[in-house]
């Protein structure tokens, strides 16, 4: 399921410690972020989750810094603006 989906429906997440999962994941409680490459560490967590016992470290977006707009009309004023 992909991460937006599987988060919209509070379900719990273990994601590939890769560039983009932040930034997808954004800030949700109950994430935990994994090495891709340790198949043994995925595997203990996954028992821990099904056990009732793992604790998700979680996840909280910050703000990328300027020149940062969040829509289309701030990007046209930031690139219009007379210097």
């Amino acid at each position: 399921m992909p991460i937006s989906e599987a988060k919209a429906l509070g379900k719990p997440l273990l994601i590939a410690e890769l560039p983009y999962a932040h930034e997808t994941v954004g800030t949700y409680d109950k994430v935990s972020f994994i090495d891709p490459f340790d198949a043994m560490g995925l595997a203990n967590k996954m028992k821990s989750i099904m056990d009732g016992k793992f604790k998700f470290s979680g996840a909280v977006t910050t703000s990328p810094g300027l020149p940062f707009v969040s829509d289309w009309r701030e990007l046209l004023m930031l690139l219009t603006a007379s210097q």
